[in-house]
C-alpha cells in the first residue's frame, strides 16, 4: 500500500500539500492516491438532468501527486466514468481507476520512479540510463503515465494517452480496467507524440511521431487495428531536440504543425533547473508552420486523391506564438484557418507547479492573460501568415483555456461560440467557467462559485438541435470546501441545471470525452 514512508525518494526537496492551501488546493492536488471505485456507485442529483441527457463523461488526469513531483502534469493517472441517465429516473454512477502503467507500479509498489515526468526529472545517472535503453529499444525512453487525454479505441475500449508513444493504453471502456499498450509495432519512427490526435470523418485519426535525433512523422491511423500510415517526413526544426506541440489543428483534408520558439533543453530533461520544465523560449525565432496535405477520406474522389500528393509547404513567420490547445480549424478557399487561445510566452507553465498550485491564498503567482488568436495559412503554400485578435476587449475572459466547441460544429467556418475555464488574478488557476462569442463583443456569459477550481468542460449538444449552443456543458468541479461534483450546465446561458457530489474524491484532471448512449448501466 502506498504510505507516507513510500514518499518518491528524489534529490528535490519534497513539495507537500502545504497546510495554510486552501481545501479546494488540498483536495485537487493530493499526496496520497484518490480512491478506487472498481464498481459503479449511486450519486445524489440536485437539479433537473435533461431528459435527452444519456451517456457517459470518461474524464483522464492525476489521481495522486506524489510528495516529490513538481508538477500538475506529473501526477500518475486515473480514469473516471460518471453514468448521466435523465428522463423521468434520472441518475448518476461514478465509477474510477488507475491506469496500470510501468510509471505507477514503480511509485505505488516501491516508492520510486521509474521516468522522469513533465517537470520532474529522474537522478542523473538513472535519467541517462532511461534513455539509452530506450535508444537501444529496451525499454520505453519516456514515461507511460498516460495522464493527459483519453479517446475512443476499438469496439468496447478506450485509448489514455499522454506525449509519449510507450504512453498509449488500452483501455476497457465499461469497467476502465487496463487491458495493456496501444502503440502500433508498424516502424514509424519516434518516440514521442502529441495526446491530442484528430478524428476524421471516417474515422481516421490523424497525429505525428517525434523525437530526440530524428525527424518528425505525419501519418493517419486506423483506429482500429491503431495502424498508422505515414503521410510525411518533417525535419527537426532545431536538432537534435523537437519544439513542443502539445496540440495542433487540423481538418479533414490538412493538418498544421506550429513548431513555436519552444525547444527541449536535453540538460532540464536530465537534470532539472529549465525555464520552463523541460523547455526553452526562443521567441527571436519566430514561428515555423508547415501545412501538410492529408490523404483523402474514405469516399473521396480521385482527385483528392491527386492532391493529396501536393508536398508540405513550410511558412517562417518572424511572430512567436505559444498556446496550448487549439479551439477549431477550418478551410476558406484560400487559406487554412486555426484559433488558440494564445499566450505571451511558456510562463504559464510554470504558474502549473505544484508549488504555486497549492501555495496560500495571496502567495501564488496568478494565471497569465491569454488572447483568443486566429492564425491563417494560404492554401497556396505562398504568402504570409496572418494572426488576429478575435476578441474585443472585455469579450473575452482574462484566462482562457481548456477550450471546447459543440462538436457538430467542428471544422465549420460559421462557428460562434467556444466554452471554457477562466480566471482572472489573484487566482492561480481556473475558478469559473466560460461561454465566449467570438468575433464579437458581447460579455462572456459565466457560470462560477467562490472558491471552486473548474475543470474542462464537455459539451452534448441535444439530439436534434439546430443551435450551435442548444446543448449542455459537463464539467467536474472541486468545490470550495474541498470535495468535488459533476456539474450540468444550460450551455446557452450557462444556467447550473444540475450537480452530483462525488462518492470518492476526484483531484484535479485534464480531458476527457462524453460517450451517447451508456448512461445506463
Amino acid at each position: 500500500p502506498f504510505t507516507r514512508r513510500h514518499a518518491v525518494r528524489h534529490r528535490r526537496a519534497p513539495c507537500p500539500p502545504a497546510a495554510s492551501a486552501t481545501p479546494a488546493a488540498r483536495a485537487a492536488f493530493p499526496a496520497r492516491p484518490a480512491a478506487e471505485l472498481p464498481d459503479a456507485v449511486p450519486l445524489a442529483v440536485s437539479g433537473t438532468l435533461p431528459p435527452w441527457l444519456n451517456g457517459a463523461l470518461i474524464r483522464n488526469g492525476p489521481g495522486v501527486f506524489p510528495d516529490a513531483v513538481s508538477h500538475m502534469f506529473d501526477g500518475f493517472a486515473l480514469l473516471a466514468r460518471l453514468d448521466v441517465a435523465g428522463g423521468p429516473r434520472p441518475s448518476v454512477t461514478q465509477r474510477q481507476r488507475f491506469l496500470e502503467s510501468a510509471a505507477w507500479a514503480a511509485v505505488r509498489d516501491t516508492g520510486d520512479m521509474a521516468f522522469s515526468e513533465f517537470g520532474t526529472p529522474l537522478p542523473l545517472a538513472r535519467g541517462v540510463a532511461a534513455l539509452a535503453r530506450g535508444a537501444l529499444g529496451l525499454g520505453p525512453a519516456f514515461t507511460d503515465n498516460a495522464s493527459v487525454t483519453v479517446r475512443p479505441g476499438r469496439a468496447g475500449e478506450l485509448v489514455a494517452a499522454t506525449e509519449s508513444v510507450a504512453g498509449l493504453w488500452r483501455v476497457d471502456a465499461a469497467t476502465l480496467a487496463t487491458l495493456g499498450p496501444a502503440a502500433a509495432a508498424d516502424g514509424v519512427p519516434g518516440a514521442l507524440t502529441t495526446a491530442h490526435p484528430h478524428t476524421r470523418s471516417d474515422g481516421t485519426l490523424v497525429n505525428f511521431a517525434t523525437g530526440v535525433g530524428g525527424r518528425t512523422t505525419v501519418f493517419v491511423q486506423d483506429a482500429a487495428t491503431a495502424a498508422r500510415a505515414p503521410v510525411a517526413a518533417l525535419p527537426l526544426r532545431l536538432p537534435p531536440a523537437p519544439c513542443w506541440m502539445h496540440a495542433f489543428p487540423a481538418t479533414d483534408e490538412w493538418c498544421v504543425l506550429p513548431e513555436q520558439p519552444v525547444p527541449m533543453d536535453l540538460k532540464a530533461a536530465l537534470l532539472g533547473g529549465g525555464d520552463h520544465a523541460m523547455f526553452g523560449w526562443r521567441p527571436d525565432l519566430g514561428t515555423r508552420y508547415t501545412l501538410v496535405r492529408l490523404p483523402p477520406v474514405a469516399g473521396a474522389g480521385p482527385s483528392s486523391a491527386a492532391a493529396a500528393a501536393a508536398p508540405p509547404a513550410v511558412f517562417e513567420s518572424p511572430e512567436p506564438i505559444f498556446y496550448f490547445h487549439t479551439v477549431n480549424a477550418f478551410c476558406t478557399a484560400t487559406e487554412f484557418v486555426f484559433d488558440v487561445p494564445r499566450f505571451p510566452d511558456p510562463t504559464m507553465i510554470n504558474r502549473l507547479s505544484l508549488d504555486n498550485q497549492r501555495a496560500a491564498p495571496g502567495e501564488a503567482a496568478p494565471v497569465e492573460r491569454s488572447t483568443l488568436t486566429r492564425v491563417a495559412l494560404p492554401l497556396s503554400g505562398n504568402g504570409p501568415v496572418s494572426l488576429t485578435r478575435l476578441c474585443a476587449d472585455g469579450s473575452e475572459p482574462y484566462f482562457f483555456e481548456f477550450p471546447a466547441v459543440n462538436p457538430l460544429w467542428k471544422g465549420r467556418s460559421e462557428y460562434r461560440f467556444a466554452w471554457g475555464i477562466a480566471a482572472t488574478p489573484p487566482a492561480a488557476a481556473g475558478d469559473s467557467l466560460v461561454k465566449v462569442t467570438l468575433r464579437g463583443t458581447a460579455p462572456p456569459a459565466m457560470w462560477r462559485e467562490a472558491g471552486c477550481l473548474t475543470g474542462e468542460p464537455v459539451v452534448v449538444p441535444r439530439p436534434g438541435g439546430a443551435a450551435e449552443d442548444d446543448a449542455v456543458v459537463l464539467s467536474i468541479v472541486t468545490s470550495a470546501a474541498g470535495p468535488s461534483f459533476l456539474l450540468v450546465l444550460d450551455a446557452a446561458s450557462m444556467r447550473e441545471l444540475a450537480r452530483a457530489p462525488l462518492a470518492a474524491g476526484l483531484p484535479y484532471g485534464f480531458h476527457g470525452l462524453w460517450v451517447e448512449g451508456g448512461g445506463k448501466e
